[in-house]
């Protein structure tokens, strides 16, 4: 089976004309992308490319800025592309032409929260949730936990699913004032499992064993792929190698 789907993946990747061996393909992201469309496929593709999957860790500023510069070949992130150029205001990302980069949306995917294990909350509502992270709600108890006060992790680097969590959430509203910044998934994992009281966004299906999710109302966001112009043939071949899997799981 295995041999199989590597066959197909080469075969794939040849019908698409889009073979390069041996070349880098350098991509950026927040790490919601990464965890969820990067490092599932890294291996595979590799191995039916012959092409090495470079990966950085960075937000939607820092990797949009490398882009431009061509020190990268793909991005990606948790937003709807008719966002991008209001993100790039947003963020003070200082580029030539917005028009010059391609916005691919590959698919649809939730948000959810995490908490720490040891807290009792197993269901939050939309407006207990609009309550912790706007700061009107500071008390775990006031939502049936264990008191203390609710410590809002913020992990600066999911900017997309950031500010669909935002919009759908607070409607509007403004995040609280007393966060707990962090650059990062790991690290925003690291907080909440070393914090009894914390709360954060967490972007990706593939839960960690470490953190509880409680259930809240469905939140979503868009996925996209973003390259500068058209994509070299490397990083083409993976963006397909991306979108084939993904269609397959439909």
């Amino acid at each position: 089976m295995k041999l199989f789907s590597l066959i197909f993946s080469l075969l794939f990747l040849l019908c698409m004309g889009t073979l390069s061996w041996g070349a880098d393909v350098r991509i950026a992201s927040g790490g919601a992308f990464i965890d969820n469309f990067i490092k599932p496929y890294k291996a595979s593709y590799e191995k039916a490319s012959g092409n090495t999957i470079i990966i950085t860790e960075r937000g939607f500023k820092h990797a949009t800025q490398a882009l431009e510069n061509g020190e990268l070949d793909i991005s990606g992130g948790g937003f709807f592309p008719n966002e991008f150029v209001g993100m790039l205001k947003k963020e003070g990302v200082n580029v030539k032409d917005p028009a010059a980069f391609k916005i691919d949306q590959i698919t649809t995917d939730e948000i959810y929260v995490a908490v720490n294990k040891t807290n009792t909350v197993a269901k939050l509502s939309k407006e207990q949730l609009k309550g912790l992270f706007s700061g009107a709600i500071t008390n775990w108890k006031d939502v049936g936990g264990t008191a203390g006060d609710v410590i809002v992790v913020w992990n600066e680097f999911l900017q997309g699913p950031n500010s669909a969590f935002l919009k759908q959430v607070l409607e509007g509203g403004k995040l609280t004032k007393d966060i707990l910044p962090v650059k990062g998934q790991p690290d925003a994992n690291a907080a909440v499992v070393s914090t009894p009281e914390a709360i954060t966004i967490y972007p990706s299906k593939f839960k960690v064993p470490t953190m509880s999710y409680p259930e809240v109302p469905k939140i979503t966001r868009a996925t996209v792929i973003v390259t500068k112009g058209e994509p070299n043939p490397a990083a083409k071949s993976f963006i397909d190698f991306i979108k084939a899997e993904i269609a397959k799981k439909k």
